[in-house]
């Protein structure tokens, strides 16, 4: 699940917004939500999410924290959703025929947020923060 994306510039990842990051998401309990079933947009592949709500939610918190980070820089609207693949993968058969698509729904938990950077080796965590831990990993 993306919160926001594209995020602050790397030279803006500080203590500071850590910190913000971490007091709102200290403030958000665990839910469950279930994987339901598969959705495409043109280049994304995904899985849609029940109910919508608590992300939604999570998301208005820290959109509203970071209003100069707006998601998709304010071309698209937030979907609740699992993106799977993007780019050339997204419509790769392999993927799409997968057989886990047929184990959904999926029951789940959310109950921490990461906070992730693109390195030279792909996307990889930068911060975790667990839901209601008030200091981040």
């Amino acid at each position: 699940m993306t919160l926001l994306y594209p995020f602050a510039p790397r030279d803006a990842l500080d203590d500071d917004l850590r910190g913000s990051l971490a007091r709102i998401l200290s403030g958000i309990d665990a839910f469950a939500y279930r994987l339901t079933h598969r959705g495409q947009w043109p280049d994304t592949l995904f899985a849609s999410v029940e109910p919508e709500l608590p992300f939604r939610s999570l998301y208005e918190d820290v959109a509203a924290a970071f209003p100069s980070f707006p998601i998709y820089q304010g071309r698209f609207a937030f979907v609740p959703h699992v993106t799977i693949a993007e780019g050339p993968t997204a419509g790769a058969l392999e993927i799409i025929n997968d057989p886990a698509w047929e184990t959904l729904p999926a029951e789940l938990v959310a109950d921490s947020a990461d906070l992730l950077v693109h390195d030279a080796d792909g996307w990889n965590v930068r911060w975790q923060f667990g839901f209601g831990s008030p200091t981040g990993g």
